[in-house]
């Protein structure tokens, strides 16, 4: 078993735990469509597992910082008169 094979299976049980299905389906489909253009592990592996976690970094990566939350400020009138 190669690396490569290896770092599917962790990607594969990784979205899976967090029930995120759309990029396994992603990286499904893109590992399908670059084997066909090429046969080389390093191409048709790799890349859809580097492209597929960019992709659910830049989507759903949890924001941290010391910024201030947005109010509604429907919130704070109803807050007054209670």
């Amino acid at each position: 078993m190669s690396i490569l094979w290896l770092g599917t299976l962790i990607q594969t049980l990784f979205y899976i735990s967090y029930e995120k299905y759309r990029y396994l389906i992603l990286f499904i489909l893109s590992a399908l469509l670059l084997k066909q253009i090429s046969k080389d592990e390093r191409i048709f592996l790799l890349i859809p597992i580097l492209f597929t976690y960019c992709i659910y970094l830049y989507v759903d990566s949890v924001k941290e910082g010391f910024k201030k939350k947005k109010v509604k400020k429907e919130l704070i009138i109803c807050k007054r008169f209670q």
